[in-house]
């Protein structure tokens, strides 16, 4: 996650373009995939879907449920488009340490986006954070819509102990994920003002050191 970047700053929209095409070429390839696994939809109709211009899985799911091939956007990632799916295909990632001085050099903070979605990786994963925190990691999203309480809790603890700022997210995405209300946190309660004051805070210490302060932003 990317928060309160310049979004004109030069090197960030060169690279968004460049992930831009990469994402497309995807789509095409997830569709394809569909089709051949006997699912009749075509890019035409996922982009329709998007009023932006830009999709992704997302909108491939919910052209899905719109056909009536899937009775819901959850069963059609569950069935199809999730990471190892039948329908999934992976995508160009930009290296941890180089998204993450891309978003510092856009005056932007840095944080890892819902540690809980990857599963039976997640513990592998927070194992590796020591590292992540010295590439320049700014926080934890912990207070994401799906993660249990105890699992947020967990989050904020690790955050706290490694001297970064913990972050909410509700996974907002209007029709596309109708069950996810805006402002909501995990089991439902409401992402606190806290997590907005200390982003705050970390964004200005950033833009300090970028302009020479003695503050630092890891």
């Amino acid at each position: 996650l990317a928060y309160e970047i310049d979004h004109r700053h030069p090197q960030l929209t060169g690279t968004v373009a460049r992930l831009r095409s990469s994402r497309e070429q995807r789509n095409g390839k997830i569709v394809d995939r569909l089709n051949e696994l006997g699912y009749s939809i075509k890019l035409e109709e996922v982009e329709r879907l998007s009023t932006h211009g830009t999709f992704g899985r997302a909108h491939i799911a919910q052209a899905l449920v719109a056909s009536g091939q899937v009775q819901s956007s959850g069963e059609a990632f569950a069935k199809l488009l999730r990471h190892g799916g039948p329908a999934y295909v992976e995508r160009y990632r930009l290296p941890l340490w180089d998204a993450i001085g891309l978003i510092h050099q856009a005056g932007g903070a840095a944080v890892w986006a819902h540690p809980g979605s990857h599963g039976e990786r997640t513990d592998t994963l927070l194992s590796r954070l020591p590292q992540w925190v010295e590439h320049g990691l700014d926080g934890i999203e912990s207070d994401y819509n799906n993660h249990t309480l105890a699992l947020r809790d967990r989050l904020r603890e690790l955050a706290l102990g490694h001297r970064l700022i913990y972050t909410g997210g509700s996974d907002f995405h209007g029709l596309i994920k109708p069950e996810n209300r805006l402002g909501e946190g995990p089991e439902g309660e409401p992402i606190g003002d806290e997590c907005i004051i200390a982003l705050d805070a970390r964004v200005a210490e950033i833009r300090r050191h970028r302009s020479g302060g003695v503050a630092s932003a890891g």
